[in-house]
């Protein structure tokens, strides 16, 4: 991880920024979808927009990532695009998260999800591995064989509970400077608190604070993992 502290030592230090404050080089990943096969875009441009502005200096670096929660493959076919020499580990039940299940309008969203996300990433079979389970058995394999990640995507169950699992159970997986990103920060604010994934991740966040350098706080929380433990 050497590595990566170097490329970011060159970049600026961003403590916050805003859904509107980011510009990043000039990466257009509209091409990267077409001729797809999606139902949902919850990854708006403005969420590419601050990835491509962080991860950008990290093209020539070959980087593990790992996701939790990959639907249709959208953010893995933008992550193995930006950055060319990445492997990344798809973790996804492909049975739809909880609240997708109870929801009768994704039934047909639902069907045939599983195929849709191997057709969507054919492009980068041979690196990508899909782990077809619930997260917690996946992180736990992952941490009986000694895994490591430089960047973690955490977009699974939006319920709280299962957030803070996920993001608890993913930590040790980071590596040191590994980036970690909280998709849903802002999701359900008017639900019950065990379906509001915020309060999760900020939860973590507060404990958290002494080994976390935050780099993005907007609809999403991005950090940088500079200690193990506070």
């Amino acid at each position: 991880m050497l590595r990566l502290r170097r490329l970011f030592s060159h970049a600026p230090r961003v403590r916050r920024t805003d859904e509107h404050a980011a510009e990043g080089p000039a990466f257009d990943p509209e091409p990267w979808f077409t001729g797809k096969e999606f139902n949902r875009d919850w990854l708006k441009k403005k969420k590419f927009t601050h990835w491509i502005k962080l991860l950008s200096p990290l093209r020539s670096s070959p980087l593990d990532i790992l996701e939790i929660g990959s639907f249709e493959g959208r953010s893995a076919i933008f992550f193995l695009n930006l950055l060319p020499l990445s492997r990344m580990t798809c973790i996804d039940t492909f049975a739809g998260s909880p609240n997708h299940v109870s929801d009768p309008a994704y039934e047909p969203i639902l069907r045939g999800l599983e195929g849709r996300f191997d057709r969507n990433t054919a492009d980068f079979r041979d690196r990508i591995v899909k782990m077809k389970m619930q997260s917690a058995a996946a992180l736990d394999l992952l941490a009986s064989n000694s895994r490591e990640f430089d960047i973690i995507y955490i977009d699974g169950s939006h319920r709280r509970d299962d957030v803070l699992a996920d993001t608890i159970l993913s930590w040790r997986l980071l590596k040191m400077d590994g980036i970690i990103i909280w998709d849903d920060l802002l999701v359900n604010q008017d639900a019950p608190p065990s379906e509001r994934p915020g309060e999760a991740i900020v939860l973590f966040e507060r404990a958290f604070a002494p080994c976390l350098e935050q780099l993005h706080r907007g609809t999403q929380l991005i950090c940088r993992k500079i200690a193990n433990w506070p």
